[in-house]
């Protein structure tokens, strides 16, 4: 453990120590303050693993880094993955980690100027994690060990501007009087994805790419978490009164319908 404690703190990394086979920061003379004692100091890293050499370690989530956290707990986060990735875009490669629970820690650099929440479930079992720590490698725990998959901690890759899109976002580099296009639709910075995803639904759609449409809004609404009824009632009420030619309502049924079960399906 000591061999890549040493190593995260020379690629300029601040590390903690956790508890043994825990995931909480221990509290000692040269860590009193949990993760904001943690330092790339290597003597005070030494002094601490020779003393409790069996303490995991905790990577300080910098100010220019964010995690992708995914889930499987209460809920697969894999599946809300697969709904963002299909309609959105691949996440691009990047220092990525087995978590001991079977999850993913995806590992990237922010833009410059641009600053994100930390936020809890943003979608169905995925957490973004800022402004703290996050475990990293190869700490253990009981329900197994945290591996590297793949990339590196000194070759991160910048977060797509599609996943910022999609979470709580500040982006200070822009006036927050202007404006950028997304899909056709005038967005300002710092719009949550939630926001965004009401213009487009009340944007509508022209005569023939109704069904489309129809596919794409319960994808999206579906990953943001809708429950079925809320988003069927949704599209009725856009059907009704935001497209240019509204559709039968048997139409809507069986569109919305094939959707949902290519959804919940893994297809």
């Amino acid at each position: 453990m000591i061999k890549a404690a040493i190593q995260y703190a020379k690629q300029g990394l601040s590390i903690l120590p956790l508890q043994c086979n825990g995931k909480s920061p221990m509290n000692t003379e040269n860590f009193p303050s949990g993760f904001k004692s943690a330092t790339n100091n290597t003597n005070k890293i030494i002094e601490h693993w020779n003393t409790f050499p069996q303490s995991n370690i905790g990577i300080k989530i910098s100010d220019s880094m964010m995690v992708l956290d995914i889930d499987v707990h209460e809920e697969d986060g894999f599946k809300s993955l697969k709904t963002l990735v299909e309609h959105f875009g691949i996440l691009p490669e990047t220092f990525t980690v087995k978590t001991a629970t079977g999850g993913r820690h995806y590992y990237f650099k922010l833009p410059k100027g641009v600053t994100i929440n930390r936020q809890i479930n943003a979608f169905k079992g995925i957490d973004i994690l800022t402004n703290g720590y996050v475990v990293a490698p190869p700490s253990i725990i009981e329900k197994g060990k945290y591996t590297v998959l793949c990339g590196s901690l000194e070759n991160l890759a910048v977060c797509p501007d599609w996943l910022l899109k999609a979470f709580e976002v500040s982006q200070s580099r822009n006036n927050s009087d202007c404006t950028v296009q997304e899909s056709g639709l005038q967005r300002k910075p710092g719009k949550k994805y939630t926001g965004a995803l009401l213009d487009e639904l009340v944007s509508g759609a022209t005569v023939g790419g109704r069904n489309e449409w129809i596919m794409r809004m319960t994808s999206k609404m579906l990953a943001v978490g809708a429950e079925l009824d809320t988003i069927y009632r949704l599209l009725v009420v856009v059907n009704d009164n935001f497209l240019s030619e509204p559709l039968p309502l048997s139409e809507i049924n069986a569109t919305f319908k094939s959707r949902v079960k290519k959804h919940t399906s893994g297809v």
